[in-house]
């Protein structure tokens, strides 16, 4: 199986894992499109997300992983689990795998995949909408291979 497949093989298993129609998850996009993108922002607009150049920052792909597992881990909005977090983790690092040797750049929302420390028992995650969901994360990345997205959406 080339690339292309292999990426559209995860993708696919991605949509099935993570957006099963329960509350837990309002939505996920995840694709792959042959062609090359020329910054976050092109390729956002592609997958239907947001074009603002502004809600998208560079990340490497060690918070790419951190990114998606948290995403795939648990719901947004309500942190309630949708799968084990090795599975997850594997999933997460799945795809980000497939581009690592193409001279891939990956670009997330907001700290979702940042270590949270407490202050006073409270974590908080700060992120720019890239849908019209209450609740927004994932990953673009854009390589000599074409341009990857998983986006993972949510509703409180």
């Amino acid at each position: 199986m080339d690339v292309t497949g292999r990426i559209e093989d995860i993708t696919a298993r991605i949509k099935q894992k993570v957006d099963t129609g329960d509350a837990h998850v309002a939505g996920v996009i995840a694709g792959f499109l042959p062609c090359v993108a020329t910054s976050a922002a092109e390729a956002a607009a592609k997958f239907g997300l947001s074009d603002s150049p502004e809600c998208y920052d560079e990340i490497d792909e060690i918070e790419a992983v951190m990114v998606l597992t948290r995403a795939f881990n648990k719901g947004l909005a309500y942190s309630v689990e949708i799968m084990p977090l090795a599975e997850a983790r594997n999933l997460a690092a799945s795809f980000v795998a497939e581009f690592l040797n193409a001279s891939a750049r990956f670009f997330t929302n907001g700290d979702w995949g940042q270590p949270k420390f407490p202050r006073d028992g409270v974590t908080s995650t700060s992120w720019s909408d890239a849908t019209s969901a209450t609740f927004d994360t994932g990953v673009i990345v854009i390589s000599d291979h074409g341009t990857g997205c998983v986006w993972c959406m949510d509703e409180d």
